[in-house]
């Protein structure tokens, strides 16, 4: 298993935010976690807020924590609130990145369009 100093060493070496650097494997899958809440609850934000948002996935699998069991049930989560999974949203450079496919089913209505017509 990979340990928070080594995923810490990771975190530096990519650059990531200020406020990302340092948490380790807990801090990122907690961030995940109140990700995948808040769409739960009804995403508002903007598509490049939401954007911002999935970089967090794209920095879990970065770090080598994609098979771990605590992210593969918070990924169930957060894949049963999509719609539209064939469109394409953002970009990684992971192969298995399905996270980048679809937008919250619930989306507020103000944003829709944004989502809808977004395409990579």
């Amino acid at each position: 298993m990979i340990t928070d100093a080594e995923i810490n060493e990771r975190l530096r070496v990519l650059k990531v935010a200020d406020h990302v650097q340092g948490i380790g494997r807990q801090g990122l899958v907690d961030g995940w976690r109140t990700i995948i809440e808040e769409i739960e609850r009804g995403y508002s934000g903007i598509i490049e807020e939401y954007q911002n948002d999935l970089d967090m996935r794209e920095i879990i699998e970065d770090c080598g924590l994609g098979n771990d069991a605590e992210v593969t049930a918070l990924d169930e989560r957060f894949r049963s609130q999509l719609i539209k999974t064939e469109q394409r949203v953002w970009l990684s450079k992971h192969e298995n990145a399905f996270w980048i496919y679809g937008y919250p089913k619930n989306v507020s209505k103000e944003n829709l369009h944004e989502f809808d017509r977004m395409s990579y």
